[in-house]
């Protein structure tokens, strides 16, 4: 109970102090604790976990507990690291000290429990369970089955850390890899076991195999992780063949490090198989799986294969292996650009988004809003390419590149001078996305992973449509985390015609600017987006080229988070910047602007010749403009230029009076009633009130939102905008951030 500095404190002062003073600290102490746990029980959930665990613990057993961590990881726990019931059977049989290793290994646990019989187990199970997970009941996973392994299914979910590299374990697994093999390409080999975890039945086949193997490259090294009984090792050893792990003193778990440590994997799909699987090695997997990737000489799986058929197989992956750095492989092509740098990788997804869709991320010297963004990402397993657009100083630009390295995820890090315009730098950078789908992201911003498969499937579908995204919200991160708007929910543009699709988008402008594009639409974008000045001129310019190749699609979900937070300055950003500091660019960039748009119109539909086209464009911006050339609006501006005021404070007027003036404080209420009701749509938009809620960020501290009355209730509507799965779904993905 610990674990936030209040508590730690209280601890520190409730063990040193002495006498009565040292009793109120130790009151004080418990009471905290009592609360938490009191808190935790009613409103957590997917924090306690439960298995069951009979004789014997074999190579399944070991493999089940690394599927279990992953269907926990899938369930999204509300805490960090969650805690383990295990139940074990038949106690006097089972040996624990393999599994244990499996679950220590993991850095997604917090604490697990065994149990030797019911009623202890049935005790902790009413004293540590919350309400939510009592009242869910549900079964206990069964270590002991026969799960086949969906590498589909392993390969999205955070293996890293089930097998995680922060253990301990690294320095005598490097040392023996230094001493033992040295420059040598490392085949790190696991046979079929027994019960007791020896491989002696199935080694003389191997070690046959191996004498006889041609390897098509030279200095490489075998090594077998499992043990070997005394029986079989003596004639092993004669042999020479390999050599053994757990004989030059390697544990159990360090073998499991050994695994992922290797070039190239080759053996059973058992705990070592999986270990493996998590840190991408290439090599032959031998067992039942379902999920699986395209066919490559990278990864070959077989459900069953002989040791001579497995060594015939191996030769294209040491082949391929060889060619190709651990660090080095992606789907972008190289040489595309200048200024790029290595690309990293989380790891390799089946044909799916990740060959469909890359996320472009431009970044100017925010190396910590960086940082934040892969992060979340990185819990988020976004598994799609990830290119980073970096006009940054020096010191900012060496920070960007720790966290990309750092990353396991698949990133490629493209370098521009700082003085590049950001138009510029983005119509550059999407000459390196290899993908038919694409979109920006800002680095100070949240893009929601599951919206963007969920764009990319329906474009897939949709050839009419260009671009795809659902609703957008604003929110900032302050005493609390406030959700304030849904700022985009406007209906999909599904107009036949390019000039009734340009008017719709501008009857009531939305931005598309972050949305899932085709990739070719979006550079026909910004190709010719240099031929206009102002930031204002080259979002208009984007946005309606976009509209005129296509149709836009709204999807029913969240999709994007834009923080409100202050900013780069920009100028000529937003019409009522220029009209504070330099009114005529409305009117001398309009031109350029307008022509670009006719041409559009005329390639988009050669057979339709319309001769008003022009005077459409000018109709259709002009009555855009309406919305910011209000009578009051025009005449604050007026009233302050004949005052003589600068620019800056005309500009600064404007924007307090009629864009930020302040909303009234309301109370604060909280999300779910003590009846689980979505208090929200039980009292509807006539009650004034912002709902709070309270989560688990990252790095397991508490987070509490703030949901304002207007994002639930834009408009005044008379039900929430987001019902309560839609909501918490949210909430559950930004605890991520």
């Amino acid at each position: 109970m610990s674990s936030t500095p209040p508590q730690q404190l209280f601890t520190m002062i409730a063990n040193r102090a002495r006498g009565l003073r040292g009793a109120y600290f130790r009151a004080i102490y418990f009471f905290a604790a009592a609360v938490r746990k009191f808190r935790e029980r009613l409103f957590l959930d997917r924090v306690n976990f439960s298995a069951s665990l009979r004789p014997p613990v074999n190579a399944v057993t070991l493999r089940r507990a690394a599927q279990w961590q992953q269907a926990i990881l899938e369930m999204r726990p509300m805490v960090p690291k969650p805690h383990l019931n295990i139940r074990v059977h038949d106690a006097e049989h089972v040996q624990l000290d393999r599994l244990v290793s499996v679950l220590l290994v993991s850095n997604a646990l917090g604490s697990i429990s065994f149990f030797f019989d019911d009623p202890a187990a049935l005790a902790a199970r009413l004293s540590s369970s919350t309400l939510r997970e009592e009242g869910r009941g549900g079964t206990a996973f069964d270590l002991n089955s026969e799960g086949v392994v969906d590498v589909r299914a392993f390969s999205d979910t955070h293996l890293s850390r089930i097998f995680s590299a922060h253990t301990g374990f690294d320095g005598n697994v490097n040392s023996y890899l230094k001493v033992a093999h040295p420059g040598a390409l490392v085949v790190a080999l696991s046979l079929s076991e027994s019960d007791e975890g020896l491989c002696d039945d199935s080694l003389a086949a191997w070690l046959s195999a191996l004498e006889t193997f041609e390897s098509p490259i030279e200095n490489v090294s075998f090594v077998i992780l499992n043990a070997v009984g005394p029986d079989a090792l003596g004639p092993a050893l004669a042999r020479s063949a390999v050599s053994f792990a757990r004989m030059a003193g390697l544990s159990f778990a360090e073998t499991l490090r050994l695994a992922q440590q290797a070039d190239v994997f080759m053996g059973r799909l058992d705990a070592f198989g999986v270990a493996a699987l998590a840190a991408q090695r290439p090599g032959i997997y031998i067992g039942e799986a379902t999920g699986l990737p395209t066919s490559s000489t990278r990864q070959i799986f077989a459900t069953d294969t002989s040791p001579a058929q497995a060594c015939d197989r191996l030769r294209a992956v040491l082949v391929d292996a060889s060619k190709k750095p651990r660090k080095s492989m992606g789907i972008f092509p190289t040489g595309v650009a200048t200024g790029m740098s290595e690309v990293r990788h989380g790891r390799d997804t089946p044909a799916s988004i990740a060959e469909k869709y890359t996320l472009v991320v431009p970044t100017y010297d925010r190396p910590q809003l960086l940082a934040r963004l892969l992060q979340y990402l990185e819990r988020e397993r976004a598994p799609f390419p990830i290119l980073v657009l970096d006009s940054s100083g020096p010191d900012a630009l060496g920070r960007n590149k720790e966290s990309i390295t750092s990353a396991h995820l698949n990133i490629r890090h493209t370098t521009y001078d700082q003085s590049m315009d950001p138009y510029a730098k983005i119509g550059e950078g999407l000459s390196a996305v290899a993908t038919a789908y694409c979109s920006i992201c800002a680095d100070d911003d949240v893009l929601i992973v599951p919206a963007v498969e969920k764009s990319v499937t329906e474009l897939e579908r949709r050839p009419d449509f260009g671009v795809a995204h659902g609703y957008y919200f604003n929110f900032i991160e302050q005493e609390t985390f406030d959700l304030s708007y849904v700022m985009y929910r406007g209906k999909s543009i599904e107009d036949a015609h390019a000039l009734a699709r340009l008017r719709t988008l501008f009857s009531a402008y939305e931005a598309v600017f972050y949305g899932v594009f085709r990739t070719e639409l979006m550079r026909g974008a910004f190709r010719d987006v240099d031929k206009v000045n102002t930031v204002l001129g080259k979002e208009l310019l984007t946005a309606s080229l976009s509209i005129i190749a296509g149709k836009s699609l709204r999807i029913p979900c969240f999709y994007y988070g834009r923080n409100t937070a202050e900013s780069l300055p920009y100028s000529a950003w937003h019409p009522h910047q220029i009209l504070a500091y330099k009114p005529e660019l409305l009117f001398s960039e309009f031109p350029v602007f307008r022509s670009l748009l006719v041409q559009a119109v005329q390639s988009a539909e050669p057979d339709l010749r319309d001769e008003n086209a022009g005077k459409t464009i000018d109709l259709i911006f002009l009555r855009y403009l309406e919305a910011f050339l209000r009578h009051d609006v025009l005449d604050l501006m007026l009233d302050l230029s004949m005052r003589g005021q600068e620019s800056a404070i005309i500009y600064t007027s404007v924007w307090d009076v009629f864009v930020r003036s302040g909303r009234p404080s309301r109370p604060i209420e909280p999300l779910l009633d003590t009846r689980g009701r979505f208090n929200p749509q039980h009292f509807g938009a006539g009650r004034s009130r912002d709902y709070g809620s309270t989560g688990i960020a990252s790095g397991g501290k508490e987070r509490r939102y703030r949901i304002f009355h207007e994002f639930l209730f834009p408009q005044t509507q008379p039900t929430p905008f987001a019902g309560p799965e839609m909501l918490t779904s949210l909430l559950r993905t930004l605890s991520d951030y």
